[in-house]
């Protein structure tokens, strides 16, 4: 049977997990980084793509909008930055 101690186990392996994913996905932005400098490439409308993606995902998992894009205004923010220190 479950308990609190169990549930709160669980919370931390999947907050583990999510900054786990988080880390991945910064390192593939740095690769990425570092093709656009080298051959020169803008992606201008990647970013209202990713945002229409996220906010159709949300949708069918059932997660607020404005949760979905506060959550991924960051991530992407600090996939910029990471990009800009290149």
């Amino acid at each position: 049977m479950n308990n609190l101690q169990d549930f709160r186990k669980e919370i931390n392996n999947i907050d583990r997990s999510i900054l786990e994913l988080l880390q991945k996905r910064f390192e593939v932005a740095k690769e990425i980084g570092l093709l656009k400098m080298d051959s020169n490439v803008e992606d201008n409308d990647r970013e209202q793509e990713l945002f229409a993606m996220y906010k159709s995902i949300g949708n069918e998992l059932g997660l607020d909008k404005e949760f979905v894009r506060v959550i991924f205004q960051k991530i992407i923010d600090e996939s910029k930055n990471i990009q800009r220190k290149i």
